[in-house]
């Protein structure tokens, strides 16, 4: 029994360590960029743009159905 319950902590142990390292090296799929893209800076500046109101949508459902 006591053999079993340490194999068994080993494995989970291994299966967590390569979990973690998958996504600490981003492996796991995309990892989007933290600049904002020319088009998003764009309906962001001119659709929720609380500076200048000219042209202002007053919006945030605007920005988000238009970039997404």
């Amino acid at each position: 029994m006591r053999i079993k319950e340490v194999v068994t902590g080993i494995t989970a142990a291994i299966f967590l360590f390569v979990i973690i390292v998958t996504i600490i090296f981003g492996s796991t799929g995309w990892t989007p960029s933290t600049e904002i893209r020319p088009l998003a800076k764009f309906y962001l500046e001119n659709c929720f743009n609380v500076f200048n109101k000219t042209w202002w949508a007053a919006s945030p459902e605007a920005v988000t159905s238009m970039l997404w």
